[in-house]
């Protein structure tokens, strides 16, 4: 182990090995510095580390046996850091070549990453409430015509729900045809979609027409 040993005293994230009884081997200085204050960076240290969350002890034991078996995992998991404080780091367990039963734990900061992940899901849930909330309708078409996509208010005009027409309409069977013109079938003005503002006449549920300006892109 002692070229591995020398690998990972010089890399500048957590590693860790374990050996076929689950017990720390060796711990480079960043993986003992992220777990100091857990028991001196053992494994027992990790999961202090994990503030008391069962369901990710597990995981991370089970992480560990599958890779001592010789199958690889990962997973993220959150730390506490202080009263308020907290970051995410993804944990990896590989088998460690030509010593079975041994594990390279690898440890790096995705805090970042995740953070960004909860801000942009957290955006597209208000553009959603946005779209449902907005006295304007909203649909999508994929380059077949196919519906992937209407809001509520647009489908309340038409007398039909979103479910209903999500994949089983295309936008020719909304669309009252004007002199049977071939177009793209994603546009409403029957053309190449160059068109991006213009009156149509959609068809509702009951057969009844309603006209409308459609502005695409």
């Amino acid at each position: 182990l002692e070229p591995i040993r020398r690998s990972y005293d010089a890399v500048g994230a957590p590693r860790a090995v374990l050996g076929p009884k689950g017990r720390t081997i060796y711990a480079n200085r960043p993986f003992l510095d992220l777990f100091r204050r857990h028991a001196g960076g053992s494994m027992d240290a990790v999961t202090a580390a994990l503030g008391g969350n069962d369901e990710a002890v597990r995981e991370f034991a089970r992480m560990v046996k599958s890779a001592a078996a010789g199958i690889a995992g990962q997973a993220d998991f959150e730390l506490k850091r202080g009263e308020d404080g907290h970051e995410w780091r993804r944990f990896e367990a590989v088998p460690l070549s030509s010593f079975p039963g041994y594990v390279v734990i690898r440890v790096e900061n995705v805090t970042r990453q995740r953070d960004l992940a909860d801000v942009l899901r957290a955006e597209q849930r208000r553009f959603a409430d946005f779209l449902e909330k907005a006295p304007v309708g909203f649909y999508s078409a994929d380059e077949d015509g196919a519906i992937v996509y209407m809001n509520g208010p647009l489908a309340d005009w038409l007398g039909v729900t979103p479910a209903a027409v999500t994949g089983a309409l295309r936008l020719e069977d909304l669309v009252v045809s004007e002199g049977g013109r071939a177009g793209a079938p994603y546009d409403p003005f029957g053309g190449d979609g160059s068109t991006v503002r213009g009156e149509a006449v959609l068809r509702r549920a009951n057969g009844s027409q309603m006209a409308v300006e459609i502005t695409q892109s």
